[in-house]
């Protein structure tokens, strides 16, 4: 039995793997924001916004910006976003780098 348990965490842990790995792979093909939209989980709605500002009176351009995607149904508190949201927080930052 303990065998068992043992062979079941990991098989859930190497797909949980995959699965990270397949994100990250596939924010890679993604060129629009609007793509990412496929990383969100159904059913809900989420809030985003992108904002920055480019200063380029020095001798090297500076860029400063700030990306934030907000679930309206979570408390304002929770900071932290669900795990399913992740996807698509790593899929527009590929795109804004």
């Amino acid at each position: 039995m303990k065998n068992l348990i043992s062979i079941t965490l990991g098989i859930v842990g190497g797909l949980s793997l995959l699965s990270s790995f397949a994100i990250v792979h596939s924010a890679g093909d993604v060129n629009t924001i609007e793509g990412c939209i496929g990383f969100l989980p159904a059913g809900k709605s989420y809030s985003f916004s992108i904002a920055g500002s480019v200063d380029t009176t020095g001798g090297n351009p500076k860029m400063v910006g700030s990306f934030t995607l907000s679930d309206p149904s979570l408390p304002t508190e929770d900071v932290e976003l669900p795990e399913e949201a992740k996807g698509f927080t790593s899929c527009v930052a590929a795109l804004i780098r």
